[in-house]
């Protein structure tokens, strides 16, 4: 048996591996999608969400914002790295999302990595200027 087989299938999966590996996302580098379309509200670089489910949920955003004005962007991820969930998410918010002079942003973050998997809403109050994110972890005890 020779080795070059194995050695072929050996570099096609490293290959394929660092192709198709986990991007660690940072502030800087989310897709912000409502510069090419201000009907967008799903930021989903990684796929996370079907291009379906991310259609119905853009549809459901711009009825929200048009009767009731409140911004609302989605971003799912499968990864920010060693970045903690919370933070990212308040630093997100502190982009741009919502108006400036109303308490009317609000964001919906997903992380996929399991050590990091969570989601987190935060939205943004113009008392303090911070958003308060909660978040909340699958794969509990509690089985959420």
């Amino acid at each position: 048996m020779s080795g070059k087989p194995f050695m072929d299938q050996f570099i096609a999966g490293w290959f394929a591996s660092s192709i198709f590996a986990a991007k660690d996302y940072s502030i800087e580098t989310i897709p912000n999608v409502r510069l090419s379309n201000r009907l967008n509200h799903v930021s989903n670089p990684d796929g996370i969400i079907t291009p379906d489910d991310a259609a119905r949920i853009n549809q459901l955003l711009n009825v929200v914002e048009d009767s009731l004005g409140i911004e609302v962007a989605v971003v799912a991820v499968n990864s920010i790295g060693d970045q903690d969930a919370r933070m990212f998410a308040t630093d997100l918010l502190a982009l741009g999302l919502g108006q400036k002079s109303k308490d009317n942003g609000l964001l919906i973050q997903l992380v996929t990595e399991p050590s990091q998997r969570s989601v987190v809403f935060s939205r943004r109050d113009m008392a303090s200027r911070v958003s308060y994110p909660m978040r909340f972890a699958t794969g509990s005890s509690s089985g959420i």
